[in-house]
């Protein structure tokens, strides 16, 4: 291993992700975006959160990825490269035998009312008040495909911890009608690599968009994002993985652990680019696991679908959208626009812009932008140049007072 390996954010299966997905050299533009502290707002972001999202190994070395929270306040930072978690897994989790010695863990950060949502690696210890994490390497991540929530809390008493090596038809329902669920990986390189230890993730889609294939094999698709490609860099190198489905409900935790392989191809998927295969070898469900309880927030960001594109003149294309889930649309006023938003790789964040809607306020089931290609503006040229139909983007309701009376 080089010096310069070591100083790479990414690892040599990630780098392998992106060359072979045709994202050229994202090193060289993502370097501003990790880092081996907490920025002053992640600090802030993190400990303002009721839970936090944690894969990691088990001493079998089976990966899994469970979910830790506690009171207000329960997650301190004493400075950038600390937090503190006063609360301590239950004994029944999967990952509570580690965190007790001491293990390489990924960190997820996630407030799904406002869909934003930090990452960071490090290493956790047990403490005087719970435990403590060393900062390794943090990240910021884009909104898409989170669904809103908000959070509350509950009285709760945990139920009999149900666990097997295959998914019965009540997990099986769970799985089919989930919009989120959160994946973990990890690759043990070379000690001193900024790119080593585990990684925690979320994927969201529309209500069924994890496939199961049968009771031990499940098929997940892989939207385009931010061109680093943590998780399929790990599992291209390591195919240990854990998955977490929360009953919002009811806040019970379904943790699956097994092994991956990634298909490069989906035929039989025209938005997803690659699709993870998972094959299950652990399943533990923990009925109502945590105290919080989320609620949907569906009145706010709705996930659209592009269903057809037309080309109205050489630079102007109509985008025609539906309901990703197929519930109504909210009607809108002629002269009213609507504000999309997208992630493009290598723009930071998410790019927002509003458009005209041009369709027929008596159209109900669609909505339809036109926009013109502009060879500066970066979101047409977005559109033109890489949405194909079946695409799916955020957006917001329609908006806008300018209306015709």
């Amino acid at each position: 291993m080089t010096s310069s390996d070591l100083g790479n954010p990414f690892h040599a299966g990630e780098r392998a992700a992106q060359e072979r997905a045709g994202a050229g050299d994202v090193a060289a533009w993502a370097g501003g975006f990790i880092r081996d502290h907490l920025p002053e707002q992640h600090r802030a972001f993190h400990t303002s959160l009721p839970f936090l999202v944690i894969s990691g190994g088990d001493d079998a070395g089976r990966t899994w990825i469970t979910l830790i929270e506690g009171p207000d306040g329960f997650a301190t930072s004493p400075d950038p490269r600390c937090i503190q978690l006063a609360t301590q897994l239950g004994t029944d989790d999967p990952l509570a035998m580690t965190f007790a010695h001491g293990t390489e863990i990924g960190v997820l950060g996630i407030e799904l009312a406002s869909r934003r949502r930090n990452r960071f690696s490090g290493h956790i210890r047990p403490s005087a008040a719970g435990y403590a994490i060393d900062i390794r390497q943090t990240f910021g991540n884009c909104p898409q495909y989170i669904s809103e929530r908000a959070w509350r809390r509950a009285e709760t008493t945990p139920g009999r911890v149900i666990r097997s090596t295959a998914l019965s038809a009540d997990q099986i329902a769970q799985i089919t009608a989930a919009d989120t669920m959160f994946i973990g990986s990890g690759h043990q390189g070379r000690a001193g690599a900024a790119s080593d230890g585990y990684d925690a993730s979320h994927r969201g889609g529309p209500a069924g968009f994890v496939q199961v294939v049968d009771d031990t094999h499940l098929r997940i698709p892989d939207y385009a994002g931010n061109n680093f490609f943590n998780t399929i860099g790990n599992l291209m190198l390591d195919p240990s993985v854990g998955l977490l489905f929360i009953d919002f409900e009811t806040g019970g935790l379904l943790h699956l652990s097994g092994r991956a392989t990634i298909d490069w191809n989906p035929g039989d998927d025209h938005d997803a680019r690659r699709m993870i295969d998972v094959r299950i070898d652990q399943i533990i469900q923990r009925p109502a696991a945590v105290s919080l309880r989320w609620a949907r927030q569906d009145h706010l960001t709705r996930r659209l679908r592009l269903d057809k594109r037309v080309r109205e003149t050489a630079d102007v294309v109509s985008f025609h959208f539906a309901a990703a889930d197929g519930r109504p649309l909210v009607p809108f006023a002629a002269g009213q626009h609507l504000p999309i938003e997208l992630q493009i790789p290598g723009q930071k964040g998410t790019s927002r812009r509003s458009y005209s809607l041009s369709g027929s306020p008596d159209d109900r089931d669609r909505y339809r932008i036109s926009i013109k290609r502009e060879d500066r503006g970066l979101v047409s040229r977005f559109l033109h140049d890489h949405l194909a139909e079946g695409s799916l983007i955020d957006a917001q309701r329609p908006s806008g007072d300018f209306v015709i009376p």
